[in-house]
């Protein structure tokens, strides 16, 4: 054995080369590598640029895909593998088939001009560790394959495993930064010997997948999630009977879906910034609490509430298309303004049918069916539940149909993102400020983790 192959084996057997590779189907996922700035009326002026139409590059990082390609600091990017990019919410869609190693054309304004650049993809690099093996694995669906990263102890098993179920947006949950809410919790969950699954929604991660997530209609994002269940079961290095699910925000709407439509059965659920209400009767209660306290006047708030009121009733209860709800132009700006509507029919960057499906769910009547143990965990300072409510329901409902199964955790001061930020007011003042990225890095609440190893160990020991 040469010197090389001496320092290989060395470096494999303690685990610092871990990841492992299962699927043949899909690529890698590339990176942009850039910042994305506001285009301002006055920038585009000064730069001679016709419209308002791109994105302003900000720092480019380098080994990245725009260094790729020459982009510099205050470039505008006009047009990206032959589409036109009018601002940022055309990148999400022009990287779907972006993969490491595949050509890049661009054309950016430079100093007055169009200039056209040329470079090469750069793949995203994968997760590894050298406390736990990493595995890229792949899951097929609707005629294509998901990707599925799942990291477990070095030790054969079979272990307690964690099926993670992230919130409603459209975002990769692989090679998350290390101030991610996430990253925090599931590396924690990992470092505590349990096998994490994360499944990538359609759309998302390694690719190419068989739709867009934004495209994604709820029944089929649940059905994703069910088709990821069914796969995990195959390891060998997983606990059948000792498989929790954690459901964050709208995964924690999702989690008792899941569980209560088939034969997926978790030995426990926890979730975390949760409801147990219809569509319809948060996303009410959200505005009524939420509006006032961001600033808005009470009364010139009550009278967009009486519209919300009758626009959602039409469109979430009677199920009115949104096509004929934005015919009423009060409407339609209401939903331009506060929910991001688009030319696609976009609500809250989903597509509207995404959240009709939701409203159809009866998701009580999920929590009432499942026979799992469940933890209910709520942060006082979450503006997105707002209230204790909504998640001591949810073990209000378990236990009056399967008493003693459910359990219900209050965390002081914690937000949505489970983070630290003292009062609710507090949390308020702290969004958007760059002070926030700070509580990311220093006050996620590890609690929540303590809390919920601690629970899953009491249910598993009593079996």
């Amino acid at each position: 054995m040469n010197r090389f192959a001496c320092i290989f084996s060395a470096l494999l057997c303690l685990g610092l080369l871990t990841t492992q590779v299962r699927g043949q189907h899909l690529n890698r996922r590339s990176n942009f590598g850039f910042q994305p700035l506001p285009l301002s009326d006055s920038l585009a002026e000064a730069t001679g640029l016709p419209s308002t139409e791109g994105v302003l590059v900000g720092q480019v990082m380098p080994n990245s895909t725009f260094s790729s390609a020459g982009v510099a600091p205050g470039d505008i990017v006009l047009e990206l593998n032959g589409m036109k990019i009018t601002g940022w919410n055309d990148l999400p869609v022009a990287k779907q088939e972006m993969w490491g190693g595949k050509k890049v054309e661009m054309v950016v304004w430079r100093k007055g001009k169009r200039k056209s650049l040329t470079g090469t993809a750069v793949a995203i690099p994968r997760e590894s560790s050298d406390r736990w093996q990493v595995e890229y694995d792949e899951v097929a669906f609707d005629g294509g394959y998901l990707s599925m990263i799942v990291t477990r102890p070095f030790s054969e098993g079979p272990h307690p495993t964690v099926y993670f179920i992230p919130g409603y947006t459209c975002a990769t949950v692989d090679n998350l930064p290390g101030l991610h809410p996430y990253r925090k919790l599931l590396d924690s969950l990992a470092g505590l010997n349990y096998v994490v699954v994360r499944l990538e929604k359609p759309g998302m991660g390694d690719g190419p997948n068989p739709c867009n997530c934004v495209e994604t209609g709820f029944e089929k994002e649940l059905a994703a999630f069910r088709a990821g269940w069914d796969h995990l079961l195959n390891y060998d290095f997983v606990d059948r009977e000792r498989i929790f699910m954690f459901g964050h925000s709208m995964g924690g709407t999702e989690a008792p879906l899941l569980a209560a439509d088939g034969d997926v059965n978790p030995l426990g659920i926890a979730v975390y910034g949760t409801v147990y209400q219809s569509w319809y009767e948060y996303i009410l209660a959200m505005l009524r609490f939420q509006e006032p306290r961001m600033g808005e006047d009470f009364l010139v708030f009550e009278s967009d509430m009486q519209e919300y009121t009758k626009m959602f009733y039409e469109h979430y209860v009677l199920n009115r298309p949104l096509a004929e709800i934005i015919d009423n132009p009060t409407w339609k700006s209401l939903l331009e303004r506060d929910f991001a509507l688009n030319e696609s029919g976009d609500i809250l960057y989903r597509r509207s049918f995404f959240w009709r499906e939701l409203s159809q769910r009866n998701v009580v009547k999920a929590w009432a069916k499942i026979d799992a143990h469940v933890l209910s965990l709520y942060g006082e300072a979450d503006l997105e539940v707002f209230n204790p409510e909504s998640m001591r329901g949810i073990a209000q409902i378990v236990n009056a149909y399967h008493p003693g199964k459910a359990e219900f955790v209050t965390f002081p001061g914690t937000d949505h993102s489970m983070i630290e930020v003292g009062s609710m007011e507090e949390g308020i003042a702290l969004r958007g400020t760059p002070e926030y990225r700070r509580y990311l890095m220093e006050r996620y609440n590890y609690d929540i983790v303590q809390t919920l190893h601690k629970w899953m160990q009491r249910v598993m020991a009593e079996g």
